[in-house]
């Protein structure tokens, strides 16, 4: 099937943009068997749609974890550990996603969702990142550089590199998703 343009969407940070851009080029014209199939018919590899749901679960995670601070009103006072340190250069700075870490339980996607079309995966996925936007746009002024939010792995990130962290781990997803859709 010929792909359509992809939507125009709400203005987001540039990073945030890129992200959406991304997925969405991906995912417009393909149909939601496409989207719901798994590479290889094997259960166990998440199909198009279970990546794009992972992925807005780990937006959701940020969301929550930025308004929860917001609402304590005082700034986050952990500092990153030096092996932190170096996973968030790796990851935050030079785009890099180690391969084969599996993903925390509460942001693996549910293997019983019915299928979804690609206009819904993206009207979702666009709403999430910029819910993400308003909530990081909110505390970054507040934040003044400082970190605003730990990661489960990474520890104690600033707005900025929660930002491209975002993008790191939308990418690493890249391949995933053009296999999912291709083997159908």
């Amino acid at each position: 099937a010929a792909r359509s343009a992809v939507p125009t969407m709400l203005a987001v940070h540039p990073l945030l943009d890129e992200i959406r851009d991304l997925l969405s080029t991906l995912l417009v014209g393909c149909s939601a068997e496409q989207l719901a199939h798994h590479p290889a018919g094997d259960p166990s590899r998440w199909s198009a749609q279970q990546v794009i749901e992972h992925l807005t679960a780990t937006w959701c995670m940020t969301i929550t974890g930025i308004e929860d601070r917001l609402k304590k009103g005082r700034p986050l006072l952990t500092r990153p550990t030096l092996r932190q340190r170096a996973l968030q250069l790796l990851t935050c700075d030079l785009g890099y996603f180690p391969k084969g870490m599996p993903a925390p339980k509460p942001v693996c996607p549910p293997s019983d969702q019915p299928p979804a079309s690609a206009d819904e995966l993206i009207a979702s996925m666009g709403a999430t990142l910029a819910a993400m936007d308003s909530v990081l746009n909110r505390i970054e002024p507040q934040a003044n550089d400082r970190v605003v939010l730990n990661h489960g792995r990474l520890g104690p990130m600033t707005v900025p590199q929660w930002r491209r962290f975002h993008r790191t781990h939308a990418r690493h997803h890249v391949a995933q998703i053009k296999r999912a859709t291709k083997d159908t």
